[in-house]
C-alpha cells in the first residue's frame, strides 16, 4: 500500500490501517474498504459544486465562464421553522423532512438540465449553467427550461401541513446570464472555498430582490436571447421581464461524476484531492457514516455574521482573484482564531458575502464576543484599505435550524431562520467599515466592547421597528475588569457558605498571610457571580484588585492573562504612547531597585511594550530568561503587597497557556508570608496545578443551585406578581440549578414571546 498511514486511519481508523499498511489485509477486507470509500466518495461529492471537479486546478488563477444564472429563492421555511422550534428534536426532525422534500426535486431539475448548485443559503440556492460537452441546447435554453420545470412542480407544493399548522411556501425565481469568473480561494491546510463573482452574480441577486411569489424574472440583457421562447412583461424596477409563459425545447444533459477507482491508493488519491473543499468537521461526519453524509437537523442557538467584501473588479482586474486569494487567507485566520466555521461565500448585489457562523457546528459560551472580535480583527487591517477593499457586517444571535439541507445528489450544511435574516439585513444596512450588531449580541456581550447605538429601523420580515447598534472596538483592558467583576447587580442568591469562606480568606490575607483561593465549576455555574462578591468586600475595605483574563482562543499566546494583569498594575493604558508605555515600566522597576531597569524589557515583552535588550538579557538563555522574568514579576508584586494587602484575579484559568500556568505556580510558592490574595477562577481540570497543594490554598467547588435557591433567583430576575406555577417548573426543569441557564432559559422565553409585558 502506497498511501501514507495519516491517510490510511483519516479513512478506515487505525486498526484497518495498521493491517493495510503491514499488508496483513485480504481480499475480502480490500473489497469492503474499497466499497467503503466509494460511498465516502459520492458523499464528498454531493457537498461540492459540479465547477471544482470540471474545471480542476485552473480555479487556482480563476476561470471565466458565460454562464446563466439561476436563483431559487422559497420562502415560507422560516415561519415553519419558528413554530416547529418549540416541539424540540421532533420538530428538527420534521424541518428537515420537509425542506429535503421540497428541495430535492428542484435540484434535481437543475442538475437535469446541466445545472450546477454553486450555493445554498438558507431557504434559497444558485445554479450556474454553462457550456457542456454533448450539449444539444444552449445553457440559456437548458436554464429556462429548469425553471419552466420548478413552476410546474411547486403547483402541486404551495403549501405543507405540520404538527404546528398549515404553512404556504412560495418559489421566486430569477435568471440573468453574463461572465461569471469562478476560482477557488483560501488556504488549502484549513479550506478552500468555491467562489463565483463578477457583475453577472450580482446582477442575479439584484433581480431576485424583485421576484414575487411564485413569477420568475428573467434580466434585460437576457430577455433579448429568449425572446421568442417566452410570454413575458416588463419590470423597469428591477431592469427584468417578469415570465407569463415559457415556450422552449431543452434538451437534458445532466453530467455524471466519474466512478472511483477500484484501486484502494488510486481512490485515496482521488479523495485527498476533494479534501480541502471539504470543512474537517464534516469530513469526519462523512467517513463516520457516509450514508446519513452529513448533520442531523437541530434548533440551537448560533451567532450568525454577514460579511460583505467589494472592491475588486472581477470582469476587469486581472488582480480580482489574488485579491480575494489575499483576503479569504486573512478572514480564514482571524475565524479560525475564535473558533468559528465559515459557512459559506456567496454573492449579493454588492458583491461576494461571506456567512460566518460561531456555534455551530461547535458551539462556545461566549460566541457572541467571539464574532465581534473577528470582524473588529478583519477591520482592523490596514493592507485591506490600502488595497482599495471594502467590508461592512452584521452580527445577530438566536435560535436558528441547523442541518443538512438539498438533496443526495447536491447538499450543504447551513443555518436558518429569521435571526439569520437579520443578521444578513443588519450587514445590508451597513456602511463601509461599519459593523452593525442586534440588540441580542449587544445584551450578550457589549460590556466588552465601545458600542454606539444607531437607533430604531424597520426591517423586512420584523412587524416592529428593531433596535441596532455599532460595535466600533474592545473596551480598554482596565475598564473591562471592572465590568466584569463590578456590578450594579441584585444582590446574589444562595452561596452564603461560600461567602463566609471568602471573607475567612480575606482576613487571613490582610494579616499577613498570603492566600490562594480557587472557585472551580462548570459553565454557568456563578463562578463569576462569586467572584465579583469577593472583589466587591475586597473594594470596599478600601484595597486594590488586578486582573487577567484566559482566552479559549489565546491558549497559543504566552502570559495572556499576566499581560492583562501587569497591564492595570503598571498603569498602562493602550492609547498610552509607546514612550509612556516603556516610561511606566523603567519607573516601576527603579522604585523597588535601581538595578533592575536593566531587565525591563523582560516585562515589555509580556505586556507587549518592545523594549530594547541590554547585554544582560542578550547573554541569556530561553531557560534563565524564563526565571528573571518570573523573579521581576514576584519583585514587582511584593513591593505592591509592601504597600496596602494585593489582590490578583485570574478568570477562566483552564484556558491558561503553559508559559502562565508556570509562572502563575511561582507567584503562588512565593506568597506564604506577603499579604497577597490571589483568586483562581476555572472550570474542572484534570492535572492538580502545584498552587492547589499549598497549605494557605482554599478550594471552593460549586454546585447548582437548590430548588428553593433557583426559585429565589427566577422571582429576583423576572419579578411576576403570581408568577404561574407551569412558568416557573418549566424554567427549573430546563435550567437543572444552573444560574446561567436559568437567565438564558427567561431571555429565550422572552425572545419568542412566551413571556411578555402587558402595559
Amino acid at each position: 500500500m502506497k498511501a501514507d498511514r495519516t491517510v490510511l486511519e483519516r479513512y478506515f481508523g487505525a486498526d484497518a490501517a495498521k493491517r493495510l499498511a503491514e499488508g496483513k489485509s485480504g481480499q475480502a477486507e480490500q473489497q469492503a474498504l474499497a466499497g467503503q470509500l466509494a460511498r465516502i466518495y459520492q458523499a464528498m461529492l454531493s457537498y461540492l459544486p459540479s465547477g471544482i471537479r470540471r474545471h480542476g486546478t485552473r480555479l487556482a488563477a480563476g476561470k471565466k465562464v458565460e454562464q446563466t444564472i439561476l436563483v431559487a429563492d422559497v420562502t415560507g421555511f422560516t415561519a415553519m421553522s419558528e413554530k416547529l422550534s418549540r416541539i424540540g428534536k421532533e420538530g428538527a426532525e420534521e424541518v428537515t423532512n420537509i425542506i429535503n422534500s421540497y428541495f430535492s426535486p428542484l435540484i434535481k431539475i437543475a442538475l437535469k438540465y446541466g445545472g450546477d448548485v454553486i450555493s445554498f443559503a438558507g431557504d434559497a440556492f444558485t445554479a450556474g449553467f454553462e457550456a457542456l460537452p454533448g450539449e444539444k441546447s444552449p445553457h440559456h435554453l437548458r436554464a429556462l427550461a429548469a425553471v419552466r420545470e420548478m413552476q410546474e412542480f411547486v403547483k402541486n407544493f404551495s403549501e405543507v401541513k405540520v404538527s404546528a399548522g398549515t404553512f404556504p411556501l412560495n418559489l421566486h425565481l430569477a435568471l440573468h446570464a453574463g461572465p461569471v469568473m469562478l476560482c477557488r480561494v483560501g488556504d488549502p491546510s484549513r479550506e478552500l472555498e468555491y467562489l463565483a463573482a463578477g457583475s453577472a452574480t450580482q446582477r442575479a441577486a439584484e433581480i431576485e430582490e424583485h421576484s414575487g411569489a411564485g413569477e420568475a424574472l428573467v434580466s434585460q440583457e437576457l430577455y433579448k436571447l429568449v425572446e421568442k421562447q417566452v410570454k413575458a412583461e416588463p419590470v423597469p424596477a428591477a431592469r427584468a421581464h417578469r415570465l407569463t409563459s415559457i415556450d422552449v425545447k431543452a434538451e437534458p444533459v445532466e453530467e455524471r461524476p466519474p466512478a472511483l477507482p477500484a484501486d484502494i491508493d488510486a481512490a485515496l488519491d482521488e479523495l485527498e484531492a476533494l479534501r480541502p473543499c471539504i470543512s474537517p468537521w464534516l469530513l469526519s461526519n462523512i467517513v463516520a457514516d457516509p450514508q446519513a453524509g452529513g448533520f442531523a437537523g437541530e434548533h440551537r442557538r448560533v451567532t450568525s455574521l454577514f460579511l460583505n467584501l467589494w472592491g475588486m473588479d472581477f470582469d476587469g482586474d486581472p488582480q480580482a482573484v489574488t485579491k480575494a486569494q489575499n483576503y479569504i487567507q486573512v478572514l480564514q485566520q482571524a475565524v479560525q482564531k475564535y473558533e468559528g466555521s465559515i459557512n459559506k461565500i456567496d454573492f449579493s448585489r454588492h458583491g461576494p458575502r461571506v456567512f460566518v457562523l460561531f456555534g455551530a457546528p461547535a458551539a462556545h459560551e461566549n460566541d457572541e464576543e467571539r464574532a465581534l472580535l473577528c470582524a473588529l480583527e478583519l477591520l482592523s487591517r490596514e493592507e485591506f484599505k490600502f488595497g482599495g477593499l471594502k467590508q461592512r457586517f452584521g452580527v445577530n444571535s438566536g435560535f436558528v435550524y441547523a442541518g443538512t439541507i438539498g438533496s443526495p445528489e447536491r447538499r450543504e450544511f447551513t443555518v436558518m431562520g429569521d435571526e439569520v435574516n437579520l443578521a444578513a439585513r443588519l450587514m445590508s444596512f451597513a456602511e463601509e467599515g461599519q459593523l452593525v450588531i442586534s440588540a441580542a449580541v449587544n445584551r450578550k456581550a457589549g460590556k466588552k466592547f465601545e458600542i454606539k447605538s444607531l437607533g430604531e429601523r424597520e426591517f423586512k420580515g420584523k412587524s416592529h421597528p428593531v433596535a441596532i447598534f455599532q460595535a466600533t472596538g474592545e473596551k480598554q483592558a482596565e475598564d473591562d475588569i471592572f465590568a466584569r467583576w463590578v456590578s450594579e447587580s441584585k444582590a446574589m442568591v444562595g452561596r452564603e457558605n461560600e461567602k463566609t469562606v471568602l471573607n475567612e480568606v480575606i482576613e487571613r490575607t490582610i494579616s499577613g498571610k498570603g492566600q490562594v483561593v480557587s472557585i472551580v465549576g462548570e459553565p454557568g455555574i456563578g463562578k463569576s457571580r462569586l467572584s465579583r462578591e469577593l472583589i466587591q468586600n475586597w473594594l470596599e475595605r478600601g484595597y486594590t484588585v488586578f486582573g487577567g483574563n484566559c482566552q479559549s482562543y489565546g491558549s497559543a499566546i504566552s502570559y495572556l492573562p499576566w499581560s492583562e494583569l501587569l497591564k492595570g498594575y503598571l498603569g498602562i493604558k493602550e492609547n498610552d504612547s509607546l514612550e509612556d508605555k516603556e516610561s511606566k515600566i523603567r519607573k516601576m522597576l527603579e522604585i523597588i531597585d535601581p538595578q533592575l531597569a536593566e531587565w525591563a524589557c523582560l516585562v515589555g515583552e509580556v505586556v507587549g511594550v518592545p523594549m530594547p535588550e541590554t547585554d544582560l538579557t542578550k547573554s541569556l538563555d530561553a531557560k534563565l530568561r524564563q526565571q528573571r522574568l518570573f523573579d521581576l514579576v514576584l519583585d514587582i508584586l511584593s513591593w505592591g503587597a509592601q504597600q496596602e494587602p494585593l489582590m490578583l484575579i485570574i478568570e477562566d484559568l483552564h484556558w491558561a497557556d503553559s508559559a502562565s500556568l508556570g509562572l502563575l505556580n511561582y507567584v503562588a510558592r512565593n506568597i506564604g508570608e506577603k499579604p497577597i490574595l490571589l483568586c483562581l477562577v476555572y472550570r474542572p481540570i484534570e492535572a492538580k496545578q502545584e498552587f492547589a497543594t499549598k497549605d494557605f490554598h482554599t478550594g471552593l467547588s460549586l454546585k447548582e443551585l437548590s430548588q428553593e435557591e433557583s426559585q429565589q433567583l427566577i422571582h429576583t430576575l423576572l419579578a411576576i406578581e403570581g408568577m404561574p406555577k407551569e412558568l416557573e417548573d418549566l424554567i427549573l426543569k430546563k435550567s437543572q440549578g444552573n444560574p446561567f441557564f436559568v437567565e438564558e432559559v427567561i431571555k429565550s422565553l422572552i425572545e419568542q414571546k412566551v413571556i411578555t409585558q402587558e402595559g
